[in-house]
């Protein structure tokens, strides 16, 4: 895992090797063992940049990897879990191959196969090849999108980045919001593709690479594209699935040293460590974050299983405080703008695991995008396939329920879910889908953007989900339902919070759920296959059987959760009042004062339960305040 960027401009630039270096610089923490830049030796404004994080072949993978004639210059950021049997086949090819790193593999490759070169890799990447014979830089991206690479292109010139930061410390890139995509963030507290949250500045897609030609022409090209096919027709459709699985984690323990594991009481996770146990030749450490809370604490449920028997576990407890001292890292970390209360026990599990020596650890994300495991496809059944049942629910049940039920700030209380439910009244059942995962409703966003520039781009479904939940060649709605998630929530949040809240601590996090050959086979099934009744992802508990405890199979679904509305209203109250305070507020020139002081009074007395929006606003401005600080600072540092 790495950090990499490159600039390339069309006008003179005596310090272009300068700014170089402060991308570098701006990005070191993820990669704090190595740092390189390569420039054009004969003067021009071009160069690549890399931060490395040891993991493969420590000492002899420096970056940026270049060709015995200086030509072909190599910077990248991931894994590649299929290097070994691709180095094998270019030596057997006669490639000059002379390390047993995954970054030489990638320039050999290019080398011989030209840009076929990326639909061979297996694994989560950011590449950057500058090819100086051709006169041009190619970006690629994995096929999921677990790496990020941001660039701005234009008649300037190419300038490219791991984190948006590194592109505001080259002085080059000025701290411009895209008010679009500031809309869709205060929607989905997360920032959307394609593009990012700064204007101008776009993000190579998943599963693409794209050409920069020296000519200023550029062209986009797709490696691989997801099927959904549902034609799988094995007759042991969980044995199948249990083997590519098992694959999935063994390639992921690949490394020098040893991999650990963020573990939670969930089925997805512990799945991982069964395997984990099966291929290791070392103690598994496995952390797993808790609050004091005892209604947020998964660590008693975990401790009372025969799994854990050998493991060297250990419990991360969050505290508010934590977050006091966290925040500011924690949005500068997520430069594209993210607000996740996630990101909490995130942060805490990732320093936890740096303060271990852990480079790399396993994660369970991506199976509930993948095997219907959210309640919000509970619902979407409900939706779908009884009108009578959602029309009494929304007209008479829920009404009746919510005036007699008490305000409770918890694990997602039922006084959520049924407001929630009843704010989806109006809407068409695809439009439904997209609902669940929105933070302010449609009128108290218009509230707060009122009269500001904000206020013409407050359509985030059409921009977002509703392409994908219209789309009528995937047959199954549920599969465009998950697919959607997949390819938006999971993506644009999930994956992006993994790669950037854990590298803000050198930490690798390799996701199995990703390996896209398990991701093409679960797509592969008959919807039907993955429901029965209520429970939730029944296929995945039956096909990982043969590796865990019934106890464990067994548990019910909880869905990931912080006391947010506690702290909100309790601990945190005084702080998050101070940093969202008028002037605050007001300074950036976006939102109205008033409905944001509405919001704080009534969740202090407990009228609403308003934590998701209140930490999105408070995530907002601090990430305000401190990205323009980092521009303004290169800015004046570039004058100098």
């Amino acid at each position: 895992m790495c950090g990499i960027c490159g600039l390339f401009s069309t006008k003179p630039m005596p310090d272009h090797r300068e700014r170089l270096d402060a991308m570098v610089g701006s990005i070191v923490h993820r990669g704090p063992d190595q740092q390189g830049v390569v420039v054009d030796q004969g003067g021009k404004p071009r160069g690549i940049g890399t931060c490395r994080l040891a993991i493969v072949d420590i000492d002899n993978g420096d970056q940026p990897f270049s060709s015995e004639d200086g030509r072909i210059h190599v910077s990248f950021n991931g894994e590649i879990y299929n290097f070994s049997q691709l180095r094998q086949e270019l030596l057997f090819r006669g490639s000059p191959v002379r390390t047993s790193c995954d970054t030489e593999v990638i320039l050999r490759c290019y080398q011989l196969y030209g840009e076929q070169c990326f639909q061979m890799l297996e694994g989560m990447f950011a590449v950057a090849i500058w090819d100086q014979d051709r006169d041009r830089v190619l970006l690629a991206r994995d096929r999921l999108g677990q790496k990020p690479i941001f660039y701005r292109h234009g008649p300037e010139g190419l300038i490219f980045a791991s984190e948006l930061k590194a592109l505001l410390a080259s002085g080059m890139v000025p701290f411009q919001p895209s008010l679009e995509k500031l809309s869709d963030f205060l929607t989905l507290g997360y920032t959307p593709g394609p593009g990012s949250v700064l204007e101008n500045v776009e993000s190579v897609l998943p599963g693409t690479f794209q050409v920069f030609n020296g000519d200023g022409s550029t062209s986009v090209h797709r490696y691989w594209s997801l099927k959904i096919t549902e034609d799988a027709s094995s007759p042991d459709l969980h044995g199948a699935f249990l083997e590519l699985f098992d694959q999935a984690v063994q390639k992921r323990l690949m490394g020098d040293d040893p991999v650990g594991l963020f573990l939670s009481a969930g089925v997805d996770s512990s799945a991982i460590l069964a395997s984990m146990k099966r291929y290791a030749s070392y103690p598994i450490k496995a952390l797993t974050a808790t609050f004091q809370d005892p209604e947020f604490d998964e660590a008693e449920t975990l401790l009372r299983s025969s799994l854990m028997d050998g493991v060297d576990h250990e419990v991360v407890v969050c505290s508010a405080m934590d977050t006091v001292r966290d925040l500011d890292d924690m949005v500068l970390a997520s430069d594209n703008l993210l607000a996740n209360p996630a990101m909490i026990p995130l942060n805490a599990l990732s320093r936890r695991a740096q303060e271990h020596g852990l480079k790399v650890v396993l994660t369970g994300g991506g199976a509930d995008e993948l095997l219907f495991g959210y309640p919000t496809y509970l619902a979407d059944r409900v939706t779908l396939s009884s009108r009578s049942l959602d029309s009494l629910l929304q007209k008479a049940l829920l009404p009746a329920a919510a005036a007699m039920m008490p305000l409770k700030f918890g694990r997602m209380p039922a006084s959520y879910i049924v407001r929630k439910y009843m704010e989806t009244h109006n809407l068409d059942p695809l439009h439904r889908h997209f609902w669940w995962r929105t933070i302010f409703t449609f009128d108290l966003k218009r509230e707060l953007l009122l009269g500001t520039p904000l206020e013409r781009h407050m359509d985030t479904y059409e921009r977002t989900y509703r392409p994908i939940l219209k789309r009528q060649s995937i047959k199954n709605v549920f599969n465009r339902f998950s697919l959607a998630d997949l390819t938006i929530w999971w993506q644009d949040m999930g994956l992006y919070m993994a790669d950037c809240i854990g590298m803000a601590h050198s930490l690798e996090s390799r996701a199995p759920f990703m390996d896209h050959r398990l991701v093409e086979f679960i797509f592969s099934l008959p919807v039907r296959r993955k429901w029965r009744g209520v429970q939730s992802k029944p296929f995945l508990r039956k096909a990982v059987a043969p590796l865990l405890p019934p106890s464990v199979r067994r548990r019910r679904k909880l869905s990931f959760a912080v006391p947010l509305g506690n702290w909100l209203a309790g601990p945190l109250y005084d702080f998050t009042r101070d940093r969202l305070s008028k002037a605050e507020v007001e300074a950036t020139g976006l939102m109205n004062y008033a409905p944001v002081e509405r919001l704080l009074r009534e969740h202090r007395a407990h009228q609403e339960d308003h934590s998701y929006k209140l930490w999105n606003l408070l995530c907002f401005i601090r990430w305000f305040a401190r990205m323009r600080e980092l521009s303004r600072g290169a800015l004046a540092g570039t004058a100098q």
